[in-house]
């Protein structure tokens, strides 16, 4: 009888990823203006890929860790979006200009660092 993996198995990334999604948060947290502190967490989660919830001092930023790198990017991206706009947490207009305004500065990160193909 053949072992399935476990549903919440871990997503390994190399050093140089884990080196670069802490560099890249950084420098999206002084890239844009925050209203709170940001607390950014890899974890296992079985229904979502990621979700944001906000606290009086701060926000809690949660990314499934069975995510490939780029995905999880892409999820932290979204969920940032949230952050920068608590007040629209239906996915509207406010919300989607903080999301473009994350991919722009996320690709000026990508350009400053001279980040080249996939890592």
């Amino acid at each position: 009888m053949r072992k399935q993996k476990p549903l919440h198995w871990r997503k390994t990334w190399t050093e140089k990823q884990q080196s670069n999604w802490h560099d890249r948060i950084e420098f999206l947290e002084e890239a844009l203006p925050f209203s709170k502190s940001l607390r950014i967490h890899r974890i296992p989660m079985l229904l979502d890929f990621g979700d944001c919830d906000e606290f009086p001092f701060h926000f809690i930023i949660r990314i499934s860790n069975t995510l490939e790198y780029r995905s999880a990017v892409d999820t932290l991206l979204h969920e940032l979006a949230h952050a920068l706009e608590p007040n629209d947490w239906i996915h509207g207009a406010a919300f989607f200009d903080a999301y473009r305004r994350l991919w722009k500065a996320d690709e000026s990160y990508e350009e400053d660092f001279e980040y080249v193909g996939e890592l």
